[in-house]
């Protein structure tokens, strides 16, 4: 007979034959007990990286409402926001102290856990609740098949009740055998023991270290077993006071101390907890870079946080989901009724960015007045229900009031003609490209330097944050005599006085930003060709050779194409605000084709061309799209035609 908890041997053995047994329940069932100290009720609040990694999951699952949605015709949708099921999963417990956010962290960390939770739910007169079974209070009964027939529930007094799932939310996962799912800490059990070793090792290694710890040689023989003896008897006292700092063995007759004592990069302490909260991660499917278990840079980290209600957390969001999905057909039965997290508030961009692509989407203001000022949390105004539609933003016209076309009084579209340039940022742009080359030639070399010193003697070889910082100033100072150069040679060309009309001050702001992006992105691509050389046994050396040479030149000249043409834009900003019409122009060759597109577009000066830039080499285009880019921008008085 098999008993899951010492209660049911306890009462088992009441039964049979009048033995009463004083048991200690450990609250789990027996075959999840680890004596070691690795069980997975335990587990948890023992193992660092296991509550690193489940409390992450959990906790940005939770804070994720669940909102209730009925159908409305084929395509649409309502939110329901009155009845039961709405007011249940909002607020589920009517716990002291416990909102929705604690009870459904909760409950998810219990699946995260030990692979299985359980909910019941609880109706009486005046409310519905539910109500969190802890794992070690149930277990479910299944068939033969690992459906579940009841789920058993313990209670303080040892008894097991076999009650109906249909009472209760239920989420479980793999298992070949009993249907209770597999918990992720048994298949990691090894590694966490391991882990569990190596810091008590490490403990102790700390806890000698004040101590000199070594071996004692002597070249002539012991004058008597007495020396011998006294000499035994004081060294077992030395280290008897192991604990203590700063004590020295005093040596005679010749004897001579060999050191052998730990330092503390010999412990590699970090490094081996990085490793485990690696592991743990990718066995929960989480990437490590999330958790800081593994340094990322900026373009994987934005694609990781992209990924992250997607890939990584949208199966746990899905399972979640569909657990809670019986409340409907149990307390509010309707047909096209459903209960999804409302993901919005986590996938979209900033409120610039939604308000950027939406416009672009629509091709039309998108917000009242009072819908924005709800969204600021002001009150709402006597006539802002009303949509503001400027007079350039025509239905079945005008595709959105960024573009570059105007309208005449009769409200007829025209283009926006430009006329003979006055200024040229690839003019402007001169020698600049020359020194920009050298700054980065005399960057990648100091880094060379660094690095493959680094990889040598087997070191961490990659700083991220130091390299950022060093070629972000270096950058800065360059962009910060260029842009003023150029900016005041663009406004004299306009006709103005530089002095009056340019402010360098202004563009302090825009460089520093532009500059700490472009050394991020130039030192992603160097991370990138160093782990991919040290991957295929290839030559660190080789890709700084290459960084010093095509590269340097490459960055160099698209960063000064960049700065020209935002000092001209900035020109025409500052000396004539709404007056000029910008040209985008392709230099290349062999352009990107969206580039190619571009070629001989324009704007307004201060709209943004088609593809949401300002000027060539803008950065909200990103590093695809500003990455080796040499076009540039020409700006002249603005007509129309």
């Amino acid at each position: 007979m098999i008993f899951q908890s010492l209660g049911a041997l306890g009462s088992f053995a009441s039964e049979h034959g009048g033995v009463s047994l004083d048991v200690a329940d450990p609250g789990m069932p027996l075959v999840d007990y680890d004596a070691g100290g690795l069980d997975v009720s335990t587990v948890w609040k023992s193992q660092p990286s296991i509550r690193k990694v489940t409390s992450f999951i959990a906790s940005n699952i939770a804070s994720i409402p669940l909102h209730v949605y009925r159908m409305d015709g084929e395509t649409d949708r309502v939110r329901v926001r009155d009845g039961a099921v709405a007011s249940l999963v909002g607020a589920p417990s009517r716990a002291p102290g416990v909102g929705a956010m604690r009870f459904w962290e909760r409950v998810l960390l219990d699946g995260l856990i030990n692979d299985r939770w359980c909910v019941a739910v609880v109706e009486d007169e005046d409310a519905t609740e539910l109500v969190r079974i802890p794992p070690r209070r149930f277990r479910l009964v299944s068939d033969a098949l690992d459906r579940v027939t009841a789920v058993r529930v313990t209670g303080a007094d040892g008894q097991a009740r076999d009650l109906d799932p249909a009472g209760f939310l239920l989420d479980v996962g793999y298992s070949q055998s009993s249907g209770g799912g597999t918990s992720p800490v048994v298949t990691l059990r090894a590694l966490l023991r391991e882990a569990a070793e190596a810091v008590e090792w490490r403990r102790q290694v700390m806890r000698r270290s004040a101590m000199h710890t070594g071996w004692v040689e002597r070249e002539s023989a012991w004058k008597s077993p007495t020396a011998r003896t006294n000499f035994l008897v004081s060294l077992r006292a030395f280290e008897a006071k192991a604990e203590r700092e700063g004590g020295t063995m005093l040596l005679d007759e010749g004897m001579k101390w060999h050191d052998r004592s730990w330092q503390p990069a010999d412990l590699k302490d970090l490094e081996a907890r990085r490793l485990t909260d690696v592991e743990v991660a990718t066995a929960y499917h989480i990437q490590p870079e999330i958790i800081g278990a593994r340094e990322g840079n900026y373009s994987n980290m934005e694609a990781f946080r992209q990924a992250l209600y997607r890939d990584n957390l949208g199966p746990y969001i899905r399972a979640w989901e569909q657990a809670v999905a019986p409340l409907v057909d149990r307390l509010q039965p309707a047909e096209g009724v459903y209960v999804e997290a409302h993901l919005d508030s986590k996938l979209r961009g900033s409120f610039e960015e939604q308000a950027r692509i939406l416009q672009t989407a629509t091709g039309a203001p998108w917000l009242t007045r009072n819908e924005a000022r709800a969204k600021a949390n002001m009150p709402s105004v006597e006539g802002g229900d009303d949509l503001v539609v400027p007079l350039n933003v025509l239905v079945g016209g005008q595709a959105s009031p960024t573009d570059s076309g105007v309208q005449n009084e009769r409200g007829v579209v025209v283009s926006v003609k430009a006329g003979a340039p006055l200024v040229k940022s690839t003019d402007l742009a001169g020698d600049w490209h020359v020194q920009a080359e050298r700054v980065l030639r005399a960057f990648f070399a100091r880094q060379e330097r660094t690095i493959v010193s680094a990889v040598g003697s087997k070191a961490s070889w990659w700083d991220g944050v130091r390299w950022d910082r060093e070629l972000g100033a270096d950058l800065l100072a360059l962009a910060a005599a260029c842009v003023e150069q150029m900016g005041r040679e663009a406004v004299r060309s306009l006709g103005f006085d530089p002095d009056g009309a340019w402010d360098q001050a202004r563009t302090m702001g825009y460089l520093k930003a532009v500059t700490s992006a472009r050394a991020r992105w130039v030192n992603d691509a160097t991370r990138r060709q160093v782990e991919e050389a040290l991957a295929a046994g290839g030559s660190v050396e080789q890709v700084f050779d290459t960084a010093k040479d095509s590269r340097s030149q490459a960055a160099g000249g698209a960063f000064i194409a960049a700065m020209a043409g935002f000092a001209v834009v900035e020109a025409g900003k500052q000396a004539a605000p709404g007056r000029c019409v910008k040209t985008w122009v392709v230099t290349s060759a062999n352009p990107r084709a969206s580039h190619a597109a571009m070629n001989g577009a324009t704007a307004r000066e201060g709209e943004a061309f088609a593809n949401g830039m300002q000027w060539p080499g803008d950065p909200v285009g990103g590093a695809d799209q500003v990455a080796g880019c040499r076009c540039g921008v020409h700006l002249s008085w603005g007509g129309q035609g």
